[in-house]
């Protein structure tokens, strides 16, 4: 009877080596893969975060200088300030009094709110006085409305009837005493340190 070749069975160690490097490597390319995919999905919704955060501070100074008023204020000095005012202070970039500050709770006060912005290098803070009328140094509140600003400007344009030379945006308003005078509009400049510079004109309303 013929011999019958034994059939080899199992593997070689070069076999298995190479197996395992192969395994190794799928591995390595899927942890990899999963990586990117999480880098990706955190840097997503970083971005949505910053997203949301910019279009809730464009939303509540859009709604500020909306509802701007021409009626001013007295100071804690008891003298009028201006019921507008661009980059009056050191770190204040606008201030201006506006209407409609609602009073769930109807507590006995104003519906006329003194509001102002500041910048501290890094960040946008929204203020207010609890009192229109800062007459013995009314308490104020503030809290953070947009972070991670690189620099922010705001520049008030003149109405036509106001002004007797060209028109121009203005570094300042008013440019001389207080005055219940409103520019026509605002033209406010961010620069975000992921999103860059940005840049929104709002219109004033005409006053009665």
């Amino acid at each position: 009877m013929p011999a019958v070749a034994r059939s080899q069975t199992g593997f070689t160690l070069i076999e298995l080596l190479l197996a395992l490097a192969m395994t190794a490597l799928i591995g390595a390319s899927a942890y990899a893969a999963l990586e990117g995919v999480g880098r990706s999905r955190q840097a997503f919704e970083e971005k949505a975060v910053e997203l949301a955060q910019l279009q809730r501070f464009l939303t509540l100074i859009a709604s500020d200088i909306r509802q701007a008023s021409g009626v001013q204020n007295r100071a804690a000095d008891g003298e009028l300030e201006s019921a507008l005012a661009v980059n009056d202070g050191a770190e204040t970039v606008l201030l201006l009094n506006r209407r409609g500050w609602h009073n769930p709770l109807a507590l006995t006060r104003s519906e006329m709110q003194r509001v102002y912005y500041r910048y501290d290098g890094e960040q946008i803070f929204r203020g207010y006085w609890e009192a229109f009328d800062r007459i013995d140094d009314a308490v104020f509140r503030e809290r953070p409305v947009l972070a991670d600003v690189v620099a922010v400007s705001v520049r008030a344009l003149p109405a036509v009837e106001t002004t007797s030379i060209e028109r121009q945006w203005l570094p300042q308003w008013p440019e001389g005493e207080a005055s219940a005078q409103l520019p026509a509009a605002l033209e406010i400049t961010i620069e975000l340190e992921a999103m860059g510079e940005l840049k929104r004109i709002y219109e004033l309303l005409p006053q009665n």
